[in-house]
């Protein structure tokens, strides 16, 4: 019996069972509500209206398998922002919501607009996050496993303080 491999852009790892266990994807296209977004695509638009000191990270965050929906989510990193610092070695970005910030929303809005005008409306941001500093390999690239972890983090903390649903208001008890 002769088979064949083919190339899907998946990493998967084989167990000693013959399973195969999925890792990831080798290239940055995310998938949401069964449409395909190319997270350089949308980087790339966002970058129109960022300075070159800025930077802009887009990243699908929320796991398929419980209640939250997956959202896609672009990390601000602002040079010009007061809470912004230099990378460094150990330790995790702070990030905040951007649209809450009032330094950094104008800049969201601005982002929003311009991500819009040139991709479709399922490929444009639901949710930004400023970061301090964006996390950086040995190598000096974005360390997107790093900051999809503390993404990740921060998503399950909003989620517990807001329920599963933070566009849907929590109701209230009157005693």
């Amino acid at each position: 019996v002769q088979s064949r491999f083919f190339r899907s852009g998946d990493l998967g790892r084989m167990n000693h069972d013959g399973t195969i266990d999925y890792i990831g994807r080798k290239d940055t296209i995310l998938k949401l509500d069964g449409c395909r977004v190319e997270a350089l695509e949308v980087e790339h638009q966002a970058r129109k209206c960022l300075t070159p000191k800025d930077a802009v990270v887009v990243d699908l965050l929320g796991a398929i398998d419980v209640t939250s929906d997956p959202i896609l989510t672009a990390y601000l990193y602002l040079d010009d922002h007061p809470s912004s610092t230099a990378p460094a070695l150990k330790g995790e970005p702070v990030l905040v919501d951007a649209t809450k910030d009032p330094v950094a929303a104008p800049k969201v809005e601005e982002v929003k607009k311009c991500i819009g005008a040139a991709l479709p409306p399922y490929q444009v941001p639901k949710q930004y996050l400023l970061a301090n500093w964006i996390p950086r390999t040995a190598s000096n690239k974005t360390d997107r496993k790093k900051l999809h972890a503390v993404g990740e983090k921060y998503n399950q903390e909003r989620l517990a303080r807001e329920g599963d649903n933070p566009h849907q208001p929590v109701p209230q008890t009157v005693n």
